[in-house]
């Protein structure tokens, strides 16, 4: 079976219509239900997720209301205990209601059953229609989980007897820390399958995620994907600017303020995204002809723009890949750059990225806003033949 992963150390968001609150039954008409879900994920998650929470409160604040939406956080206190609240707006201020306490005998709120039942007790709670999620996690693209990253290069380590900022870390670090607690893309997708949950959007708050295997692989589960293609800083994204517009789905102000806030970041590494599903199947039969006609050499894989620290790269900038694949054939390429505009609504970056592998800055000299691991020799990319996007593309 096809994995790709999703590592669920995580903030998950999901968005659904609501016709009315406990309290305010016959005076409020809710548009939308927000989840935002946080399972266990090692304590250096913890303050950034809490951090995660209070910039959507602070965005619920700034608009004096939730705009008819109904914010709800799952959230874990360990590895075994969580709670579902609900973020209210009274008073000029942000409370929380407790909807229910969890206390689970393993990892199974990892599993595609597991994050199934959370999600039908969200409904059971909201009774809305439509939704929308939030995955702010430690991630890692397509790759299955337990998936063994071959480096070439140690990750840089902080010298004994000095501080270095913890926040000058990424949502990278974690993933392989323990397997039990790793979810598949794959059991994210049968989750919202058993849950009968078809989100409009799904925005990936971790690293990697903005991946044209990744987006293949959910193409039919949700409409629009808005993720990163690097490394993301552990601060994550910045509710409180981003919040109304993520809300609103207005994604090209929610880029905006993501790009304002990296700029100005003490660490000014920042990428997003904004990818549309449905022009997924019709990129696949592009990407299909292209390799069918054109060999990529290998030499050439030093000049592709890589989104990774690693000395053997795992993701490579799609546009320029396929520039180099098509570079004596117009006609694909043009028809392959066409695609790739409907394909990516929006995109910000900053002039560089950092990553965790080489504790290192790299410029971005070219941004698609989508990487793809096709060309990539890395060892631990051996499995991308296994994916739905390589068999759409190569046989």
């Amino acid at each position: 079976m096809k994995k790709l992963i999703l590592l669920l150390f995580a903030t998950i968001i999901i968005v659904s219509c609501h016709d009315d609150s406990p309290k305010e039954k016959h005076e409020t008409h809710y548009v939308q239900t927000i989840l935002m879900y946080m399972p266990w994920s090692g304590s250096n998650m913890t303050l950034p997720f809490l951090n995660n929470i209070k910039g959507m409160e602070d965005a619920i604040t700034k608009s004096k209301g939730t705009s008819d939406r109904r914010i709800v956080v799952f959230m874990s206190g360990g590895s075994q205990k969580a709670s579902l609240t609900e973020i209210i707006y009274r008073n000029g201020r942000c409370a929380h209601d407790t909807l229910r306490k969890y206390s689970f005998s393993g990892n199974e709120y990892t599993t595609p059953s597991g994050i199934a039942n959370i999600l039908s007790d969200v409904k059971t709670f909201t009774k809305t229609p439509r939704y929308a999620m939030i995955i702010g996690c430690h991630g890692m693209a397509w790759l299955p989980k337990g998936t063994r990253i071959y480096k070439n290069l140690a990750i840089a380590k902080r010298q004994s007897g000095t501080v270095e900022d913890e926040w000058k870390q990424t949502r990278f670090f974690g993933h392989s820390s323990d397997e039990a607690y790793q979810t598949d893309i794959t059991d994210l997708s049968q989750a919202l399958t058993i849950a009968n949950i078809h989100p409009e959007y799904i925005l990936f708050d971790d690293c990697y995620m903005a991946n044209v295997e990744t987006a293949y692989e959910l193409r039919n589960a949700t409409d629009i994907i808005i993720a990163s293609p690097t490394e993301i800083m552990l601060y994550g994204m910045p509710y409180d600017m981003m919040g109304e517009a993520i809300i609103g789905m207005d994604w090209q102000t929610a880029c905006n303020e993501f790009l304002s806030f990296y700029t100005n970041y003490k660490y000014p590494y920042g990428t997003i995204s904004v990818i549309r599903c449905d022009e997924l199947d019709n990129m696949a039969a592009i990407m299909r002809e292209i390799n069918t006609t054109h060999s990529f050499n290998n030499e050439m894989l030093s000049k592709i723009q890589a989104f990774d620290g690693l000395k053997s790269h795992l993701f490579f900038d799609m546009h320029d890949y396929v520039r180099e694949l098509c570079k004596d054939d117009n006609a694909l390429y043009s028809r392959f750059t066409q695609s790739l505009a409907k394909l990516v609504l929006v995109k910000a970056a900053t002039q560089t990225f950092y990553s965790a592998y080489n504790n290192a800055e790299t410029p971005i000299n070219t941004y698609s806003g989508i990487s793809i691991s096709d060309p990539s020799i890395n060892h631990s990319a051996l499995s991308k033949k296994e994916t739905a996007w390589w068999k759409a593309t190569h046989y």
